[in-house]
Order: structure tokens, then C-alpha cells, then sequence
């Protein structure tokens, strides 16, 4: 039988507390290199690849097929993005509530820009991507909720700055990567996929999180999660319909 530890008290009423202890460099940089890694493959084929991929495969009729890939990857994204965020609420992983989140968003997300790049085909591009759409938008899971759960109020602003600016160059990099060193459609997926796992994965092991115990784990409601993704009577998304990279 296990020996409980002592610490684990502490961290079973620190994981739901408001955090006081500061996070370290490292943390931050680890976090910023994981939202580098979903912006960066999101971005990138919406605005550089998808285009030059489609327009390949169904030259005359490119904006259509652009239209369809991309709205059902937006689709999927509404609804794996809120999903993923509730049950990240309710993971009780010995690794956390967060991280476990990209420790499979990762691998999915890359796996379906694989997918992507050896279509050849309108429908075949839109279940890869409605795949990396899938994987990627887990992912925040992982990388936008660890602020609040573990950065100090004093320190919540430097965080997100750090957090935010790897948002905004996700693009221009990813856009510099696949048009300078890379070549070439197929390569640019390929590449993002390697970076989506080489820069979001060494943040699960190398950064602790408390453990969520399962007799503190909230109740899933699916009917308040349903009624979560109507529009709220002043005309504001409500929070469930945000955050999403795909959206």
C-alpha cells in the first residue's frame, strides 16, 4: 500500500487556493514555449499552407474548399476547446489538472498536420486538420489556465506579457520557418508538427503541479455545459465559447 506523504495535504488545499509561492524563470519560459507551439501550428497553415495546399489540389475552386476546411476546423475547435477546459477542471493525473493536457494535445495536433500534408484530396485536408484542430485546441488547456492556478497576483502581468508575446510571434515565426529554411507544403506541416511536440512536451515533466484529489473534483453538469455555449441575452459569448484559437 502507498504511504501517503506528508506534503501531500498541502498540496491536495494548494491546488484549488489562490498561489502565493512565485514562479521561477524557467516555469515562465517553459509555459511560453508551449503557447508558442499551439499558436505557431495554428496560425501557420490557416494563413500560409492551407491556401497553397488547396489551391494545388482544386485550383478553380480554392476559396470554397478554403471556407470548408477552415469552418469545420472552427467547429471542432468551439467544442474541443470548452470540453477540454471543463475536464481539465476534473483531472485528477498524478501529473496535475493542466499538463496532462498537453501531454496529449501535443502528440494529437501533430499528428493530424501529418495527416494534413499527405492529403491530396479537399475532404482528405479537412479531416487532417479537423484532427490538429482537435490536438491543438486542447492544448490551452494546459498552457492558458496554469496562470491563474499557479502564478501569484504580483506576478500574473509579467507572465501573461511573456505568455501573450509568444502568441503574437507565433505567426511571424512560423510564417519565417516554412518560407525560408522549409520549402514546400508537405515540409512546413511536417516541420510544425516537430516543434509543436519539441517545444510544448518538456514543459509536463520539467514543472510540478499539484494534484487534484478525486474527492475534490467537481461534478460534470452536461446540460449547464450545453446551455454554456448559447449567447448570453446582452450578446457577449459566454466564457465557454472563448479562448479558443480556432474559434
Amino acid at each position: 500500500m502507498t504511504r501517503a506523504r506528508p506534503e501531500d495535504g498541502a498540496d491536495h488545499a494548494a491546488v484549488l487556493a489562490e498561489p502565493t509561492v512565485p514562479v521561477g524563470a524557467g516555469w515562465t519560459a517553459g509555459l511560453s514555449l508551449a503557447t508558442l507551439a499551439v499558436f505557431m501550428a495554428f496560425m501557420t497553415p490557416i494563413q500560409i499552407l492551407l491556401p497553397l495546399q488547396l489551391e494545388h489540389i482544386d485550383p478553380h475552386h480554392k476559396n470554397t474548399a478554403l471556407s470548408l476546411v477552415t469552418g469545420l476546423g472552427a467547429l471542432v475547435a468551439v467544442l474541443a476547446n470548452p470540453f477540454a477546459g471543463a475536464w481539465s477542471d476534473r483531472t485528477t493525473s498524478r501529473f496535475g489538472r493542466r499538463r496532462p493536457w498537453i501531454l496529449g494535445g501535443a502528440p494529437v495536433g501533430a499528428a493530424g498536420l501529418a495527416v494534413t500534408a499527405a492529403q491530396h484530396t479537399v475532404a482528405g485536408v479537412a479531416v487532417g486538420w479537423c484532427l490538429a484542430q482537435a490536438g491543438l485546441n486542447a492544448m490551452p488547456a494546459g498552457v492558458t489556465t496554469p496562470i491563474a492556478d499557479r502564478v501569484p497576483l504580483a506576478q500574473r502581468a509579467r507572465v501573461s506579457g511573456w505568455t501573450g508575446l509568444t502568441q503574437s510571434i507565433g505567426l511571424v515565426l512560423g510564417a519565417l520557418v516554412t518560407t525560408l529554411p522549409v520549402t514546400g507544403v508537405r515540409s512546413g506541416y511536417v516541420t510544425l508538427a516537430l516543434l509543436t511536440v519539441v517545444l510544448a512536451l518538456p514543459f509536463v515533466p520539467c514543472q510540478t503541479e499539484p494534484v487534484l484529489p478525486r474527492a475534490l473534483r467537481p461534478a460534470f453538469d452536461a446540460r449547464a455545459f450545453a446551455r454554456s455555449f448559447r449567447p448570453s441575452p446582452g450578446g457577449i459569448p459566454t466564457s465557454a465559447g472563448r479562448g479558443s484559437p480556432g474559434s
